[in-house]
């Protein structure tokens, strides 16, 4: 009897242990996966906000050349007159 009830105590003990890994575990996944997540959240609006500041760079950069060309065709057209 008392062998049985030793390695009941054992087997208890190891399901415990077991029980608080697979737990522990299970915890460190789910945080994990939400850094991950909110890492590339944070990326994507970094890189997000850097391509509109760039495409608005280029719209103006775009409407100074019209500006330029509209110009120096105005003064080409009053040269040649």
């Amino acid at each position: 009897m008392d062998v049985s009830a030793s390695l009941l105590q054992e087997t208890g003990r190891a399901i415990a242990d077991d029980g608080f890994l697979i737990t522990a575990a299970a915890a460190y996944i789910v945080y994990s996966s939400a850094l991950i997540f909110i890492f590339m959240k944070w990326t994507m609006r970094i890189v997000n906000d850097i391509i509109v500041k760039q495409q608005e760079l280029l719209e103006e950069v775009l409407s100074l050349q019209k500006q330029q060309h509209e110009m120096l065709t105005e003064m080409n057209s009053t040269l040649n007159d």
